[in-house]
């Protein structure tokens, strides 16, 4: 495996587990976040922030639905800058997602790939400066919703 692909790896690792392994609330949330971040770091020289709010650089032009933030981390790689939010709701995935579809849309996003199912969605969207995928799915008898947002590469 190339160096660039550990590195691809390791970030695509980070942003997807650690708001699965830090189970909001419990003792492991801070020491699991600070190894995952630290070995993120180490491994590919990349500074990583995470933590249970919503990240101070996250882009004001991407809507976030209402509700509990959960996890929240950002992180730049070659110059793109990515940030991942984790937000539940009471809200059934089936009017959440159809209130995200609807911000993001009249944010000017597009919304290019859509899969719905009962209780879990999926959607990838792309704006000028950003594109995102969001996924909903049902947690704990709440929705989860967690947003991966792309800096668009300049070139």
């Amino acid at each position: 495996m190339t160096r660039r692909a550990l590195h691809a790896t390791a970030i695509v690792a980070t942003l997807l587990l650690t708001p699965v392994l830090t189970a909001c609330g419990t003792p492991l949330e801070g020491i699991v976040s600070e190894s995952v971040e630290s070995a993120v770091e180490d491994a590919t020289g990349t500074k990583v922030e995470s933590g249970g709010e919503i990240p101070a650089d996250f882009p004001a032009e991407v809507p976030l639905i209402d509700g509990e933030v959960t996890y929240g981390g950002s992180l730049e790689v070659n110059g793109t800058q990515n940030w991942t939010v984790t937000i539940t709701t009471t809200e059934p995935v089936a009017d959440a997602f159809a209130n995200i579809r609807t911000q993001l849309t009249d944010a000017g996003f597009t919304q290019s790939v859509i899969n719905e199912t009962t209780d879990s969605a999926n959607g990838a969207f792309t704006g000028t400066n950003y594109s995102l995928i969001v996924t909903a799915s049902v947690a704990d008898s709440q929705t989860s919703i967690t947003y991966v947002v792309t800096s668009a590469v300049a070139g």
